[in-house]
């Protein structure tokens, strides 16, 4: 499994990301507005926030206020447009958590983002007919989050619309600031850059990421599956992405070809368009995080990219797709991609990581919901050439097969006992993958091989694959998640990752043989051992693959890609009629 690609060194991709953040440092201030002309409104606004020194903030920001009206009022409608979207954006930006990444301070530059969204209200009095096409489609975005978030009552949604935007894109500026302000997860990522505690934030969804970027995350998850939950969120707007996709890779005869010829040849089109939307997505996301990947040296900043899940059992199909992804990605990006690869905790998983650590490229071993595929996929990526890998382990998809297992034997209080199914398993992976090996860990560097927590649930109001686990490396939310997590004020543990779980609610979940499997290690020797211990030993993919909370998943995962393949193929018949 060699692939033809250079393998370059931890070291070597370092130099490399500081050369690109010293030249995007370097970049003058004096053509801000010929961006926001040219439509590269997130570039412009990432020069402020990011680039600048926090020192020349105010002095850039003031002299943007002082030149953007003549701009406005000798421009015609598209480019006004443009140029209220970026002082918007700004006002949102300034007024977040975002400046925290490069000043001391966490708290927002208010004086600041009230200078310019006093110029976005003075530029909306003087065209209310482009603040008003701006206020639409901000609306429209307002309301798509929503559904994310799971609010599904249309009327609700609407009242929730009315309230935040008020009489304009002042008031829905205003009240978002409130909203950063009071967020849990703002404060969490400040507590995070001042050591208060080791966990980064991820958001776990293939949309919306500017908003979570606001109130603190750093990483961004996309699949099949979480593309597809946006496209439906907002069905219009992706078509037309998805349509401008299309045509930019293939004409009108060649589509009418492939639709007319065999299945072979329509479904091997229908796999280049999926990689292509898949890879198109995660563009936009890498530039929106490059900033903070090149600032922090590469820890943080990264995107989550999957392979094609019916390749789980075989190594060599998901190394070559990940090298091909990669090497268009560097090209685009042009610089080291921040993206690592989702591969599943199989044995051919294990291997697909194992190679690709070695050339350099970091991965997400996805999937996982256990000791024995954690410790094994740590120890074959724990010395490689990757600046950054993660280790997902999916707490909820553990935490549900459990509690109707449990159920289903009679067990009393099992249901309540399944909440701590993943924070079981992931505190117990915490201590063996980190722990020193005089106490019984593996010493792993935590900053290389980290420990992610995703699959997050609900309970009530109790959020424990959260509330209990704070102190691993990484986290990552779900819309429906952070809109719970943040409906109120709540205690931060910094470190709950350490403390114990109940002893009762392991006693019961070890009637559970799908929890027995997950969580016992041959170090606990044989009372609590399941009757089927599973491993990661090679030629057993199918065995792996055949575990309920790995089939459930994998399974969706597939059903994801089919159906991403099938709405394709309806913007292709779109476009040929």
């Amino acid at each position: 499994m060699v692939m033809n690609i250079n393998v370059t060194s931890p070291t070597e991709q370092l130099a490399e990301i500081r050369d690109e953040w010293n030249r995007r440092t370097a970049e003058p201030s004096e053509d801000l507005l010929d961006r926001i002309d040219d439509g590269r409104i997130s570039d412009a606004t990432a020069h402020v926030i990011f680039r600048a020194e926090p020192a020349e903030r105010a002095a850039l920001v003031d002299s943007l206020v002082q030149r953007l009206p003549g701009r406005f009022h000798d421009s015609g409608a598209p480019r006004r447009q443009q140029i209220l979207e970026f002082c918007v954006k700004l006002a949102l930006d300034l007024g977040s958590f975002l400046p925290a990444w490069r000043s001391a301070a966490v708290q927002p530059e208010a004086d600041l983002a009230g200078s310019v969204l006093s110029l976005c209200e003075r530029l909306s009095r003087a065209d209310s007919a482009t603040a008003g096409e701006l206020q639409q489609r901000q609306r429209s975005d307002f309301l798509a989050r929503l559904h994310a978030e799971a609010v599904t009552d249309a009327a609700e949604a609407q009242r929730l619309a009315n309230e935040a935007f008020g009489s304009g894109l002042g008031d829905y500026v205003r009240g978002m600031w409130r909203y950063y302000a009071s967020s849990n997860m703002r404060r969490a990522a400040a507590m995070y850059l001042s050591g208060e505690t080791t966990t980064a934030l991820g958001n776990d969804y293939a949309a919306f990421l500017d908003h979570a970027l606001r109130v603190g995350v750093s990483s961004q998850t996309t699949n099949p599956v979480l593309i597809k939950l946006a496209w439906d969120t907002d069905k219009p707007g992706w078509d037309s992405r998805i349509d401008a996709i299309i045509r930019g890779s293939y004409d009108l005869q060649q589509i009418r070809a492939a639709l007319q010829q065999s299945d072979d040849d329509r479904d091997a089109m229908l796999r280049r368009i999926n990689t292509l939307v898949t890879t198109a997505v995660v563009e936009r996301n890498c530039r929106l995080l490059r900033d903070i990947f090149l600032m922090t040296d590469g820890r943080e900043g990264y995107l989550n990219l999957q392979v094609s899940p019916d390749n789980y059992a075989d190594a060599s199909a998901m190394v070559r797709q990940a090298v091909e992804v990669y090497q268009d990605l560097r090209t685009r990006l042009s610089g080291i991609p921040n993206v690592v690869i989702k591969v599943p905790a199989t044995p051919a998983g294990r291997d697909a990581a194992a190679e690709l650590t070695r050339l350099g490229i970091g991965v997400t071993v996805t999937l996982t919901f256990s000791l024995f595929q954690t410790c094994p996929v740590a120890e074959v990526i724990r010395n490689s050439n990757a600046l950054v890998s993660n280790i997902a382990i999916m707490n909820g998809r553990l935490a549900f097969p459990v509690r109707d297992e449990l159920k289903a034997n009679g067990v009393t209080g099992g249901e309540e006992a399944a909440r701590w199914a993943g924070v079981a398993v992931a505190r117990k992976a915490f201590r063996r993958l980190y722990n020193p090996v005089s106490e019984g860990g593996m010493g792993i560097d935590r900053s290389r091989v980290r420990l992610l927590i995703a699959s997050l649930r609900i309970y009530d109001d109790w959020l424990p694959d959260i509330s209990e686990l704070w102190g691993v490396p990484a986290i990552t939310v779900f819309p429906n998640v952070r809109r719970a997590l943040d409906a109120h004020p709540r205690q931060i543990d910094g470190n709950s990752v350490v403390n114990a779980t109940p002893a009762e609610a392991i006693r019961t979940m070890l009637s559970s043989e799908l929890f027995r499997q997950a969580w016992w290690t041959e170090e606990d020797g044989a009372e609590t051992a399941p009757r089927e211990p599973l491993s990661l030993a090679d030629g057993n993919d199918e065995a792996v693959a055949a575990w309920k909370p790995v089939r459930q998943t994998l399974d969706q995962f597939i059903d994801g890609y089919s159906v991403m393949n099938s709405m394709i193929l309806e913007r292709l018949t779109h476009l040929v009629r």
